[in-house]
Formats: structure tokens, sequence, C-alpha cells
């Protein structure tokens, strides 16, 4: 009996010592501090990359672990990559098809100039749309603005006269201003956006508009002709 309780007490003490030992280790660890970067100043999209764009910057492994996680922890891997937007001078670098494309150089590259194609990330496609650039928000699109897609059925097969917000928060990709005064807007968007955006053009009428949110999305029902008109001739009504 005596000998059974001194192995247990035994058993107890080892347990005690290698949880003791192991919540040791793991409170060292999360202090221990990592090294991040940030780029000096903004970086264009399609910019290749190189460790002397950035610079280095402490952050403890807790924090990177938990806010970071795939943060760039090693500047040799600063190689090879190309930015798939704009990344802003101060902003973490993290291994994101939304960030950066870790795409070998010569499948980039095409007679020295960055290959767009190779810069869409895989979920996403390029989807172009025609637009008047002359005035309005559209002159001030950029590359790297988002923009929402407002369609307008033209058609009363159609289901009748309405506007829909259709995509919101989409990337401009390039902008293209034309002689004619159009311009050719490119956006990334999902497949499921393209489809949309396809059977838009081809059935009514696509604007865009700018949104200024970082992606925040607003439910909105689509509005027919009759609500905007009713709207409008009830206030004349009630104003007189």
């Amino acid at each position: 009996m005596h000998k059974r309780l001194q192995i247990k007490v035994l058993v107890v003490l080892i347990i005690g010592l290698v949880t003791g030992y192991l919540t040791f280790q793991y409170l060292t660890d999360i202090r221990e501090e990592v090294t991040v970067f940030v780029p000096i100043d903004d970086i264009e999209t399609r910019t290749v990359l190189t460790p002397q764009l950035f610079e280095a910057k402490p952050m403890t492994y807790a924090d990177q672990i938990r806010f970071f996680p795939k943060a760039i922890t090693d500047s040799s891997h600063i190689v090879d990559m190309v930015s798939a937007r704009m990344i802003e001078k101060g902003e973490i670098l993290v291994l994101s098809d939304k960030m950066v494309l870790d795409v070998v150089t010569d499948q980039a590259m095409r007679n020295g100039e960055i290959y767009d194609p190779a810069l869409i990330p895989n979920d996403m496609r390029l989807s172009v749309v025609n637009v008047k650039h002359r005035g309005g928000p559209v002159s001030k699109l950029v590359k790297d603005l988002f923009v929402d897609v407002i369609y307008t059925s033209t058609d009363q097969v159609a289901g009748g006269l309405f506007s829909s917000n259709v995509i919101q928060h989409a990337r401009v990709y390039e902008v293209e201003k034309l002689e004619d005064g159009t311009a050719n807007v490119y956006l990334l968007v999902t497949p499921e956006e393209a489809i949309k955006l396809t059977l838009g053009k081809n059935h009514g009428i696509v604007d865009l508009v700018l949104n200024p949110t970082l992606g925040v999305s607003v439910e909105r029902p689509p509005l027919t002709i009759e609500e905007m008109v009713g709207y409008r001739f009830v206030e004349v009504q009630e104003g007189e």
C-alpha cells in the first residue's frame, strides 16, 4: 500500500515537472520576437518585389501567430514575387494571393514586362466594362480602387424596368482610356460575378460607382421605375 502511494506521488511529480517545463517553454516562445516586413513606400501593383523595398519591424511571436499567421518573417523569402495590388507603406507583408503572388519570374515576365494573366489570383477572373470617362466618378477611377456594379434592365420582358446593385466592392485592375471618350475598366471579380456582369452587359446597361468602404456590403433590393416615380410624386404632392 505504501509502495503504491510512493509510485503515485512520483508520477504526479513527474507530470508536474513536465507540465511546468512545457509551460515555461511556451511562455518563452510567445515572448520571443520575430521580424516582419513593411514597405518603405507605397508599392504599385505589378511590382517585382525585392528585400530592398521593405524594412524590418520587430513583433512578438504570439502577436504574429495571432494576427498575421502568414506574415513573411525571413527577407530571403521576398524573391520571385509580384504585388497583386498596391501595398501601402507600413502594411505588413503576408503570403496571400490578394497581396502578393508567389510566381517564378520567367512565368510572370513576357518580353521584359510583367505578364498580366500571371498576376490574377486563381479564384478570380478579369472582366471588362466599357463606360464613358469624361466627367463623373468614372473619370476618377484608377487601378486598386473599388467600385459597385449597378445593372439597369431596359427590357420589359425581363421583369420590367429596374436597377439593382449586382456586384459590390470589385477591385479595379486597370483603366484603359480610349480616344472615343470611353474607357475600358478591368475588374477583378469572382467567377459567379463574371457571369452576372456578362449577363448584365448583354441585357441592359451597366454602370460603375465608386465604393469608398473597406469591403462593407449593403443590402438593397432592386429599385423599379414605378417605385422611383411614385416616391417623387408623393413628395411633390406633400410640398404643395
